[in-house]
């Protein structure tokens, strides 16, 4: 593993986070307000520290986007429920733990973002692949070239970065643009 150091962590960082597509997040917002109008819901999940930002986006995006007068967002963390979890890995298999509670959950039409740095964890592509033919919204959050995600995903918001940390601190930072993005949004300051 090749690590930098401070300096050249918070330069390589600075380098990822400019090259955020700022008109990618935007969509990604009008695409959550869209389907949250027609009574959807967002499922965000991942592995590991993309587990952590996974939750991290759904409390930010069920709480922090709260505006009077608007609809608040429908976000579940599909990372939160440890006991299913756990119970769909040791019964089926650990590929399968993100797909089986779509199955019990997801409705066309819903937006299902998947978080893989590597892009290609097999439970996420599972997800991914099952989302797709349930006719989900599917969003894909990776890095440098995005792996298998960027092609199962419809929607794909990629990390330039081949560095595991730097790609999952630039995506904590897109689940705070996209919260930003909402309340403009449902203010009318977009």
């Amino acid at each position: 593993m090749n690590t930098p150091d401070l300096h050249s962590y918070v330069k390589l960082l600075k380098e990822c986070l400019s090259a955020i597509d700022e008109a990618e997040v935007a969509a990604l917002a009008g695409l959550l307000l869209d389907t949250n109008a027609r009574g959807g819901t967002t499922y965000v999940f991942g592995n590991g520290d993309s587990a952590t930002n996974a939750v991290h986006f759904a409390a930010d995006l069920s709480k922090g986007t709260i505006v009077p007068g608007a609809k608040r967002l429908r976000v579940i963390c599909l990372n939160e429920n440890v006991p299913l979890m756990t119970a769909w890995g040791n019964d089926t298999s650990y590929d399968m733990i993100f797909r089986e509670q779509l199955e019990n959950l997801l409705k066309s039409g819903d937006v299902v973002i998947g978080i893989s740095t590597s892009g290609n964890s097999p439970n996420i592509l599972r997800a991914m692949e099952y989302a797709n033919g349930a006719g989900a919204h599917t969003v894909g959050l990776s890095a440098s070239k995005g792996g298998k995600l960027a092609s199962l995903a419809r929607h794909n918001i990629i990390a330039k970065t081949d560095n595991v940390e730097l790609a999952e601190d630039v995506h904590f930072v897109i689940g705070h643009m996209l919260k930003i993005c909402l309340i403009r949004k449902q203010t009318g300051r977009a």
